[in-house]
């Protein structure tokens, strides 16, 4: 049920979620006492970590990267949000104005305002040219758990302990629309890149999707067994995700509500999430302390990451694609690189034989493992194969060509031959079309007889098996690569159509925007009331 408080549309834009790019610590985890046991800066950095953010006095309860990059704000229960730069890791500021612990942080999509919200009930907006308080929201009877900001920065929806949301007006302050449906105290809300969907958590132990134009309860997910500990949205807005409390992560379909993946096998509960910039992947923490990266393909996992062991409670990822940030339960607060190759689990002394073809061939029907440590292993080999290893690639992956319609036409029409052989052998021959069959197998679903529909859910099931991650992995192998013959390559595969996943993959790897600057500002200020 929504109650409005104005009829102006809400305007939708095309930036990131604020939620996408923001991590909250999971209820569960949150510490009775502020004071919580910080890890000495001097610490060694884990594996895969670039940088140490420095620890605040509170416990760190959110975290949110600015929509260039160039900043990191954390929210703390020392009644304060700090501001980072990026990548240098040097505090920026400390705004100041909430009367209690500072809970949730989000940052605007045209990187003119930070809005954090409270314990005391409160939502307070800063100004990031000077880092100096705007306006406060007040209409919560409760303390505000979460904030994000519409796709056009116009709005800002909050989720309450008083078992509401809210969307708020940025200009004026005024509240345009109260979202009632949960009968708990709401934790987290994200809000998707088109501006059409809102996802929120409660801890009535549901998720719901909401109209984010007309502020309309669309559903409630599907009840599973245990409490929701996160949520997030993906850019594309397509898929939501959550967890509970049974050690498995709900990748789910924004239009239906369904499941589209389980994600299993990262000891201890789920506490924090949050999709790739690209709506490929998805990013989870651990109460193990662990980082995984999931194809949302496949559902495999493509990268795992080590916080020294101690357990994750918030995370959050860089819009444009380049760094991670966590909090760990100790107030370790660590900037990873996104794009950088997953730590060798298996290092190995190179012997004779090693580069040759049979080297290579080898490690290709490893890249295709069902088994994480063989597949990262194996794509290790081909990191350190240099120029051999790139041209053994080449012959493997080749640009993705468009079929012409009547080529499509034709192999879907033999798929429901009455000959049994000739069926077969189109499979094996759509099949060895990889990606370039991917929209024609789509369409095929569509088809009126039932032999089609069945053969293209076949081949579409084995085109996300592991071999399909084997080819994300050899492109990305090509990048860490880093030579002159994998660049080449790459050039390649990016040529061929858009929609492919080598394809926008290589043009997407291609395109990394370059490192950013810290912001220029003054030295350490304080944001006062």
């Amino acid at each position: 049920m929504a109650t409005a408080g104005g009829t102006r549309t809400l305007l939708l834009g095309a930036a990131f979620a604020s939620a996408l790019c923001a991590g909250v610590l999971a209820d569960e985890d949150e510490p009775d006492d502020p004071a919580v046991p910080m890890v000495d800066p001097a610490t060694a950095l884990p594996a895969g970590a670039e940088a140490r953010l420095l620890p605040p006095k509170g416990a760190p309860k959110a975290i949110a990267f600015s929509y260039d990059g160039r900043m990191v704000a954390v929210a703390c229960a020392d009644k304060t949000v700090r501001v980072f730069g990026v990548p240098s890791a040097k505090l920026l500021s400390v705004l100041e104005g909430h009367e209690a612990a500072v809970l949730d942080v989000a940052f605007s999509p045209d990187g003119r305002y930070a809005a954090s919200s409270g314990e005391d009930s409160t939502i307070r907006l800063w100004d990031l040219k000077t880092f100096k308080q705007v306006r406060a929201f007040e209409g919560h009877s409760g303390p505000v758990k979460g904030v994000c900001f519409s796709p056009d920065g116009s709005y800002l929806v909050s989720a309450s302990a008083d078992t509401t949301l809210k969307v708020w007006d940025v200009d004026t302050g005024r509240a345009r629309y109260t979202l009632e449906g949960h009968s708990a105290h709401v934790d987290r809300v994200a809000w998707s890149r088109d501006g059409c969907t809102l996802l929120s958590e409660a801890a009535d132990s549901t998720a719901h999707l909401w109209d984010g134009a007309r502020g309309l309860d669309i559903r409630s997910l599907p009840d599973r067994d245990g409490e929701v500990a996160a949520v997030a949205i993906s850019p594309d807005g397509r898929f939501g995700i959550t967890t509970r409390g049974d050690h498995t992560w709900h990748v789910f379909d924004t239009s239906s509500g369904e499941d589209a993946l389980i994600l299993r096998g990262q000891n201890g509960n789920g506490a924090c999430a949050a999709f790739a910039a690209d709506s490929r992947s998805v990013f989870t923490g651990g109460l193990d302390g662990s980082i995984r990266q999931w194809d949302l393909a496949s559902g495999l996992e493509l990268r795992r990451l080590l916080a020294n062991g101690t357990r994750l409670t918030a995370l959050a990822v860089d819009p444009t694609g380049r760094r991670l940030v966590t909090v760990s339960q100790d107030g370790n607060i660590l900037l990873w690189k996104a794009s950088a190759p997953p730590p060798n689990p298996a290092p190995v002394e190179h012997k004779a034989g090693y580069a040759t073809p049979e080297y290579f061939a080898q490690s290709w029907q490893l890249l295709a493992s069902p088994d994480y440590d063989t597949r990262t292993a194996a794509l290790w080999r081909f990191i350190e194969g240099g120029p051999a290893a790139a041209r053994y690639i080449s012959e493997k992956l080749v640009p993705v060509r468009s079929l012409e319609a009547k080529q499509e036409k034709d192999l879907i029409q033999k798929l429901d031959d009455p000959s049994y052989g000739v069926r077969e052998a189109t499979m094996k021959e759509i099949e060895a079309l990889g990606p370039s069959a991917q929209s024609m197998l789509q369409e095929a679903l569509e088809h009126p007889s039932a032999e089609v529909r069945l053969r293209a859910q076949i081949l579409l099931r084995s085109a996300a098996a592991p071999a399909a991650v084997r080819e994300t992995l050899a492109v990305e192998a090509l990048s860490w690569i880093n030579m002159p013959e994998a660049r080449a390559h790459l050039e390649k595969l990016a040529q061929g159509p858009s929609g492919f996943p080598t394809t926008d993959l290589a043009k997407a790897i291609l395109e990394r925007p370059a490192e950013p600057k810290d912001p220029k500002t003054p030295p350490v200020t304080n944001g006062n009331k």
